[in-house]
């Protein structure tokens, strides 16, 4: 299990948004990415395990390939 945490400067951080599966965490972050240019994902023990920065993935960095 996972928890999404999108933030923007305008509109702030909206709730977190529970996230089952690796494929749900990059479908979800392929979208958001898009609206909100701060979002990071953690598991279960609070790890960051995703997280973008200027709409941009920055970590992990096998996922920096997406940043097209």
């Amino acid at each position: 299990m996972f928890k999404a945490y999108c933030k923007h400067p305008v509109f702030g951080e909206a709730p977190p948004v529970a996230l089952e599966t690796v494929e749900e965490v990059l479908r979800y972050t392929q979208l958001q990415r898009h609206f909100s240019p701060e979002i990071t994902v953690v598991d279960e023990m609070d790890v960051t395990v995703v997280e973008v920065k200027n709409h941009k993935y920055v970590f992990p960095e096998e996922w920096q390939v997406l940043n097209k």
